[in-house]
């Protein structure tokens, strides 16, 4: 499975409005996004792992809540810190990620594992935050890095898009930041003003999605 690390400098103003920290060093934060990926860190960087925040890698129990849990503790730390998602397949409903942090530092987000989405499309239908996926909202520096997999099990629910047909249909769900694989409509969306870099970052769609070419 290829390797992606996705550098990510997102300022305040991108949903809540605000002012960015300080200038964004690319080429460091390239360097701490590779260094996540090899597990070379430092002692100085205090592992969040969603394991610990009882997380299930069954593919099957919901750990969405998990998740937002061990993020919530790795944004509040008041150190460097890092978020583990290990190998496993860990199945997801919608989340969302807020800032501001306290860490001095760039977050990271270190993904090793497969990431899977509801396929029940009654999690989307709430409204707000429950209409995406996945967003990150209001973090003035994340580093997402690792061998993991954002799988949005998008062939489960194509053949509900009828949009084309029906001016009244339900949106799929929309991803706000995602790396992809049968993602439900697209793959990436960003709001606001956000200066990123993606490094050996793939997304994949299956054949019969209708949505690839848009």
């Amino acid at each position: 499975m290829a390797a992606f690390a996705i550098v990510m400098m997102v300022c305040l103003v991108l949903i809540h409005g605000g002012q960015c920290k300080g200038l964004f060093n690319a080429a460091e934060a390239l360097h701490k996004a590779k260094d996540a990926e090899n597990g070379d860190i430092g002692p100085d960087v205090k592992a969040f792992n969603v394991l610990d925040y009882g997380a299930k890698p069954d593919g099957k129990t919901d750990t969405s809540i998990n998740f937002r849990r061990t993020f919530e503790a790795a944004c509040n730390f008041h150190g460097d810190a890092m978020m583990v998602i290990p190998e496993g397949e860990f199945l997801m409903g919608p989340v969302l990620f807020s800032g501001p942090c306290s860490n001095p530092s760039l977050l990271i987000i270190q993904v090793n594992g497969i990431v899977k989405a509801q396929s029940n499309m009654a999690y989307y239908r709430g409204g707000g935050d429950d209409t995406d996926w996945i967003t990150f909202q209001a973090i003035d520096g994340l580093i997402v890095s690792g061998r993991g997999t954002f799988h949005g099990q998008g062939s489960q629910v194509w053949g509900f898009n009828d949009c084309a047909r029906k001016s009244n249909c339900v949106r799929l769900p929309a991803v706000s930041f995602e790396s992809p694989l049968e993602r439900k409509q697209f793959g990436v969306f960003f709001l606001g003003r956000a200066s990123m870099r993606f490094v050996d970052l793939s997304t994949e769609a299956c054949p019969q999605d209708k949505t690839r070419n848009r």
